[in-house]
């Protein structure tokens, strides 16, 4: 056995570091001497302190590290995942500003703008609008029932914005009052199709944070079983309505194939698992699958064809978050 100098040399761990640990019940003696009060550690001691600089390096606390159990680790997971998840949304804004020439940088604000708008009609010509000739159909390039200009031009979901401009694509925005009314006339400056004029009208003048104009979806619904959902699953394909689903019929193409497996357990567990290896940890109940960290919660369904079973799943990407629209679904396979 040895006394904590030892101990401390042997590890690189200073002694007051060991003390503390000792405090937080990390780490104790093997013996204490009763005349003395030295204390003895042993080989376990300095597999027990390698154990937590270990730990400590992979990002858990003290506390977790005192409390490490399956239950802690799968915890951690999950806590990665969403920074991970984070770091990638970054480098990837810093990516498109890079290309951009640095936005942020050249942004010029237009206080007038900023609020929210709702979308009233499409027209050739800002002219025949103010004529009355205009219909609220859908445009084939700006289809957005409403947007948000967010302070100092900040982004969400596909957009963000300059004076004049809007980095959706390459929109343009013209700021008119017609009538009393606060109205913006937003085109593609590249495009050639003279009907495709978005007229927005403005509902507030509010300075919106992001958290605020997304869609939330209840997600703590009980937990019900699905014996059938059991199981590992594969994905198939990716699909406009559930009811037109054939499964000769692939249109998978590679942009979503990125997606690669879920796997559900019996106590209401899913494992996301994509092409990379990034395990994204999810929870489902009967009829739906639920995504606490983006707060939605997708309808499933199971289709049986032959021998096969399929499994069709809602896909709420940004598109439905911030614009409440579903545009597919995704369809897995089971394979065990």
């Amino acid at each position: 056995m040895i006394k904590i100098g030892e101990l401390s040399k042997l590890t690189n761990i200073p002694i007051k570091t060991i003390r503390f640990y000792k405090e937080e019940h990390l780490i104790s003696p093997v013996e204490v001497d009763r005349w003395t009060g030295y204390r003895y550690y042993d080989e376990t001691s300095i597999n027990r302190l390698s154990e937590i600089i270990y730990l400590k390096d992979l990002g858990f606390s003290l506390k977790e590290i005192q409390k490490m159990s399956p239950e802690v680790v799968a915890k951690k997971l999950e806590e990665l995942n969403v920074k991970l998840k984070k770091i990638r949304q970054n480098i990837s804004t810093l990516s498109d500003i890079n290309k951009e020439g640095m936005i942020m940088k050249n942004f010029v604000n237009d206080q007038r703008v900023i609020g929210k708008w709702k979308r009233v009609g499409i027209v050739s010509s800002e002219e025949n609008f103010k004529a009355g000739k205009y219909e609220d159909n859908k445009s084939e390039v700006f289809d957005f029932n409403e947007i948000y200009f967010l302070p100092k031009g900040e982004e969400y979901w596909v957009f963000s914005w300059s004076k004049g401009k809007l980095f959706v694509k390459d929109f343009v925005y013209n700021y008119k009052i017609v009538d009393g009314k606060m109205l913006i006339f937003i085109n593609d400056k590249y495009s050639h199709n003279v009907d495709d004029i978005a007229v927005y009208e403005q509902v507030d003048h509010r300075e919106y944070k992001v958290e605020e104009i997304r869609i939330k979806d209840n997600t703590n619904l009980p937990f019900i079983m699905d014996e059938r959902i059991v199981g590992a699953w594969e994905v198939y394909n990716y699909i406009d309505d559930p009811k037109t689903f054939d499964p000769k019929t692939l249109n998978l193409d590679s942009s979503e194939q990125w997606q690669t497996q879920l796997v559900f357990d019996r106590n209401g567990n899913c494992s996301w698992i994509t092409n990379d290896g990034e395990v994204t940890m999810l929870n489902w109940t009967k009829g739906y699958l639920i995504n606490k960290y983006i707060s939605t919660t997708s309808a499933y369904e199971i289709a049986n064809v032959g021998k096969d079973e399929y499994l069709i799943i809602e896909w709420k990407s940004g598109d439905y978050i911030y614009g409440g629209r579903i545009y597919g679904y995704y369809v897995y396979k089971k394979i065990k």
